[in-house]
């Protein structure tokens, strides 16, 4: 029984140093992993850093281009204003200089009969 023993013995060692390379394997190829995820969580955390550069310069032209736009809309309501204010200018104007007022026209006196021209 020596002589088996010694050949188990052998097989076993074999065995256990198959298992040993098989765990060393894998376990290179979960540090290869585990850096691929690494350069991959570096590349996603510089694209977020970019994103948050461009939101913020996004956020600051944007706030520019409001300001603008109510500016404009301020200087059109003002030039409407000033423009109906015109008009309405110009209307009492023309009412005020084209109609006669009773004052200012000779009052006309009523006319004489041909009894009183005699």
């Amino acid at each position: 029984m020596h002589y088996s023993e010694a050949t188990n013995k052998p097989d076993k060692m074999d065995k256990m140093q198959k298992e040993a390379e098989e765990v060393l394997e894998i376990m290179h190829v979960n540090v290869d992993k585990v850096k691929d995820r690494g350069e991959k969580l570096e590349v996603l955390d510089e694209r977020a850093e970019e994103l948050l550069a461009a939101s913020k310069t996004f956020q600051k032209s944007s706030k520019a281009v409001a300001r603008q736009e109510r500016f404009r809309n301020r200087k059109w309501k003002l030039i409407i204003g000033v423009t109906i204010a015109l008009i309405v200018l110009i209307i009492i104007i023309i009412i005020v200089f084209a109609v006669p007022s009773s004052k200012s026209s000779p009052s006309v006196a009523p006319s004489a009969s041909p009894q009183d021209q005699l």
